[in-house]
């Protein structure tokens, strides 16, 4: 064997490696170990498989995987969290780390439907019947949004003032805006009819339903019916890669046009970050309307045209969601 193919032999094992650890921590979130295991409270295998009706043999084979990972450590008889266990546990400290977590169990089962995802119009949505969406603003879209709050507040986004958010799906982000805000006067558009009236109830169940509203819509198609200036702030969140390239710059105009104050809107760029152009393709295997995340050349044409049409606006690009995306911030 020359050492050429021995380097090669190397990082093909050390990427499966990778792959089944990913794969293992996935099947501990999945399983709920990480809702009962804390860093402060030891718990027993013993305890823990029972709390969750689970085999005791199986669940002390995960136990000795976390352990020889760093995941958990022994305190006392049971376990307790590691510190970076903790950022695979609801309470993560970093949000957008939980939400690529929870991600991982759909990617391995779009992974898994290949045959059928790769097909098309049959996305693990369609296979699903809708089941992906459903589960994925919580899991996923809740946990990814909730680090962007202090950069609204960073760009003069006031309590009292009106914010519309494209994309709202459930309305998660705008509940998590109105806790911070109350008296934000907040409104969320979304073509999924079933997150919208999933969002509706949770609105009504917090009885804060004169403050945030959700309606039914495509901004493709709706937003030319929003007149110029009708709110302060407009928001489009991890909404662009479900846009056709040729379409983004006449979004990103309406979004500017609609706003009185300014826009905030993220582009995941595939280049930033090995794990984008993995999810690149996944996505597509995830939604059959995924167009695909900003390639670098499409995010400098962009700019190119918002400092030429925009330059007499603020505009601002942040890093954000462990580096692989951009917020991007215009401000009037």
């Amino acid at each position: 064997m020359d050492e050429k193919m021995r380097l090669e032999m190397g990082e093909v094992a050390g990427i499966i490696g990778n792959t089944w650890k990913g794969c293992a921590i996935s099947a501990g979130v999945t399983a709920g170990f990480f809702n009962k295991l804390s860093r402060d409270e030891s718990i027993t295998s013993e305890k823990l498989a029972s709390s969750l009706n689970f085999d005791q043999e199986k669940v002390e084979k995960w136990i000795y995987f976390a352990l020889l990972n760093g995941i958990v450590e022994k305190k006392n008889d049971g376990y307790i969290l590691t510190s970076i266990g903790g950022y695979f546990a609801p309470e993560s400290p970093a949000k957008d780390l939980y939400g690529f977590v929870q991600l991982t169990s759909y990617y391995l089962n779009a992974a898994m439907n290949a045959k059928e995802t790769f097909k098309k119009n049959l996305s693990l949505e369609a296979l699903t019947e809708g089941k992906v969406s459903r589960d994925y603003q919580p899991k996923v879209s809740d946990n990814l949004s909730a680090s962007l709050l202090e950069h609204l507040k960073n760009n003069n986004v006031k309590d009292g003032d009106t914010l519309l958010d494209i994309g709202s799906g459930n309305g998660s982000f705008l509940r998590s805006l109105h806790e911070a805000m109350p008296n934000m006067e907040l409104t969320g558009l979304d073509t999924n009819l079933f997150s919208i009236e999933l969002g509706r109830k949770e609105i009504a169940r917090l009885e804060i339903s004169d403050k945030v509203k959700l309606l039914v819509g495509d901004a493709m198609s709706d937003l030319d019916d929003y007149a110029d200036g009708s709110y302060e702030w407009v928001t489009c969140i991890n909404v662009f890669h479900f846009y056709p390239v040729e379409k983004r710059q006449k979004l990103i105009d309406d979004l500017i046009r609609v706003a009185k104050k300014g826009v905030f809107f993220t582009e995941g760029i595939i280049e930033k970050a090995p794990m984008m152009s993995s999810a690149n393709i996944l996505m597509g295997l995830l939604w059959n309307d995924f167009t695909g995340f900003f390639k670098q050349q499409e995010t400098d044409e962009i700019d190119d045209v918002l400092s030429k049409k925009y330059d007499h606006y603020k505009v601002e690009k942040n890093l954000i969601v462990q580096g692989v995306a951009y917020l991007v911030a215009i401000i009037k």
